[in-house]
């Protein structure tokens, strides 16, 4: 396994592979060739009717040989298996195979998420945030609605490298876990900003971000003195390539940190397209 991840310098795989390995929701499929594994590739089950495919990787020596499709393809039929519902995957915009692979089992591109980073600022040159909790879920879910960011992403936020749908349900748990902060412009426009925990202290990552043209920019520049105030160096953002929050993202001091995109794909299981695929 770690001679199949040598080639990604920060690969998260070998930190995940024993969590992935008990799973017993999910499963790790792996390919073997001459009794060596060769490949691989993970399902992991986010709600009953939700999955996520991660971590497939094949050996640089066997590429080239279907290996990556059929552990896809094995997975994909997993997921039909356990019923309806939806199975996504993501990748970078310049992965042309993945993209093919993609297409050939039935997915279709459905957001596009930009990178970006900004250094933490003082707290005394970023604007405050408030810390929302469970009795604010009525302004926070208005608030997100049936805004262009919501759209854009096609109801998905991320969580660890890993997008799924922002329900309802969802929400309250993040509210209740203290994960999600309010911005209140001076023109009376809001914002909110959820952030998910990670295990690299030196970075708060942004899960999902969302508000009124007015308080965007704030927002994101107080989410960079929250770094400050939280011990953090940087802020990390992907934010849905929607041209309103784009704009705010640069506007508030944030720099690309990757030379390409994130794409998500997904794949509609039990409707009458996914079993024609």
């Amino acid at each position: 396994m770690e001679g199949i991840c040598a080639e990604w310098s920060a690969d998260y795989v070998p930190e995940a592979w024993d969590e992935w390995a008990a799973d017993p929701h999910g499963q790790l499929a792996v390919a073997e060739f001459k009794g060596r594994a060769v490949g691989f590739a993970k399902l992991s089950r986010l709600a009953d009717d939700e999955w996520w495919l991660e971590g497939l990787r094949v050996d640089v020596a066997h590429r080239r040989q279907g290996i990556a499709g059929q552990l896809q393809a094995h997975l994909a039929q997993k997921a039909r298996q356990a019923g309806r519902g939806t199975l996504r995957l993501g990748t970078h915009s310049l992965n042309e195979p993945i993209h093919r692979l993609a297409a050939r089992d039935g997915f279709h591109h459905v957001a596009t998420y930009r990178c970006y980073r900004a250094d933490s600022l003082p707290v005394a040159d970023a604007p405050l945030l408030r810390h929302l909790t469970e009795a604010d879920f009525p302004a926070a879910w208005a608030l997100v609605g049936e805004s262009p960011c919501y759209q854009a992403a096609g109801g998905l936020y991320e969580s660890l490298w890993t997008w799924q749908n922002l329900t309802r349900e969802r929400l309250v748990r993040h509210l209740a876990a203290g994960d999600v902060w309010w911005m209140d412009a001076h023109d009376g426009a809001s914002a909110l900003m959820l952030i998910y925990g990670t295990e690299k202290a030196e970075a708060l990552d942004v899960g999902y971000v969302d508000g009124a043209e007015g308080a965007l920019v704030a927002i994101l520049r107080g989410t960079r003195g929250l770094a400050a105030q939280l011990g953090c160096a940087e802020v990390n953002v992907r934010p849905v390539d929607e041209p309103r929050l784009i704009a705010a993202v640069e506007a508030a001091g944030y720099e690309h940190s990757r030379d390409h995109d994130l794409w998500i794909f997904e794949l509609r299981l039990g409707s009458e397209v996914d079993s024609c695929t």
